[in-house]
C-alpha cells in the first residue's frame, strides 16, 4: 500500500483483474487529493493463496488500507474485478463517501461476477474453474518495482504478463453478490470505457444501469453545479436525493445550493 498525506478527502485506489497497485503508478501525480493505493490479497506485500481468496477477503483489505490512511472522507476509485468487492464496502467503512466503477464488473444481487462477463470470456472461464483454481494454488503475484526489496512467503512467487493467463483469483468470479442495498448518501459513479475489450460498453451500460436503476443519489460533498447536472443527465432527477455529509458539512450550505442549482420547482420538490 502507497500513502499519501492524511487529510480530509482522499482516494483509495483499488486494481483489477491480473493486476497490482502500480498500475495506479501513472494516475497518482495527476490527483489533486491524496491517495493510498491498495494490493489485494495475493498481491506484492500483501501475499495470500490465490485459491483460497474470496470477496471477503478482498473487501476487508480494501477497507483495512481506507482506515489506515486516516483519511476523513473516502472516495474508492476501482477497476474492473474491483467492483466484485465494493459494493459491500458501505458496511464495512462509515468513512466511505463515494464509490467510482471504472469499466467494473459488478454482479447484482443473487447474481455471479462470471453471469456480467462477455459470453466468449464467460465461457471459457465457466469451463476453466477447475483449471484455474489448481493453477493459483500455493502461489502469489509478484508485481514488485525495480529495486523494491523480496516478498516474504512461503508461497510461490509468481508474475502476471502478456504472453499468458494471468495469475487470479478465481473464487470471487463464482461466487453469489450478496452486497446489502447501499445507502441512498453513498455516491456511485459508473466510468464505460468505450475501448475496454472485457466489458465492452453495451454490457457496462447494463451494470451502470442496474446502479441507476436500484439505488438512489446524493450530492452530500459535492456541491458543484456541474457535477449535478452531469449527474442528473445521467440518473434523471427522480434518483436524486438530498442530503448532507454530516458532520462535514452544513446543512445550511446544502439548503443554499439545492436553492440555487437550475432545476425546476418540482423537481427541486422531488430532490428535497
Amino acid at each position: 500500500m502507497d500513502t499519501g498525506a492524511p487529510s480530509g478527502l482522499g482516494f483509495v485506489l483499488v486494481h483489477g483483474g491480473g493486476m497490482t497497485s502500480t498500475m495506479w503508478d501513472p494516475i497518482l501525480p495527476l490527483l489533486s487529493q491524496p491517495a493510498v493505493t491498495v494490493d489485494l490479497p495475493g498481491r506484492r506485500y500483501h501475499p495470500a493463496d490465490l485459491a483460497r481468496v474470496t470477496t471477503s477477503d478482498q473487501a476487508a483489505a480494501i477497507a483495512s488500507a481506507a482506515e489506515a490512511s486516516g483519511f476523513e472522507r473516502v472516495v474508492v476509485v476501482g477497476h474492473s474485478s474491483a467492483g466484485f468487492s465494493m459494493p459491500y464496502l458501505p458496511a464495512r467503512l462509515p468513512s466511505l463517501t463515494h464509490l467510482v466503477f471504472v469499466s467494473c464488473t459488478v454482479a447484482a444481487r443473487g447474481w455471479r461476477p462470471v453471469d456480467f462477463l462477455r459470453d466468449d470470456i464467460k465461457e471459457l472461464t465457466m469451463n476453466s474453474r477447475d483449471a484455474q483454481l489448481e493453477r493459483s494454488r500455493g502461489r502469489t503475484v509478484g508485481g514488485l518495482r525495480t529495486g523494491e526489496p523480496a516478498i516474504s512467503t512461503d508461497l510461490e512467487v509468481v508474475e502476471n504478463s502478456r504472453e499468458a493467463p494471468p495469475y487470479e483469483a478465481p473464487l470471487p468470479l463464482f461466487e453469489t453478490a450478496e452486497w446489502p442495498v447501499l445507502p441512498a448518501e453513498i455516491g456511485r459513479t459508473y466510468v464505460i470505457g468505450l475501448r475496454d475489450r472485457v466489458i465492452p460498453p453495451d454490457l457496462a451500460r447494463s451494470m451502470a444501469a442496474y446502479l441507476r436503476e436500484n439505488v438512489h443519489y446524493t450530492f452530500a460533498g459535492f456541491n458543484f453545479p456541474a457535477t449535478f447536472l452531469d449527474l442528473m443527465l445521467e440518473v434523471g432527477v427522480e434518483r436524486i436525493m438530498f442530503s448532507v455529509d454530516y458532520p462535514y458539512g452544513s446543512m445550511a450550505e446544502g439548503r443554499s445550493f439545492l436553492d440555487q442549482i437550475p432545476v425546476t420547482d418540482a423537481d427541486r420538490e422531488r430532490i428535497a
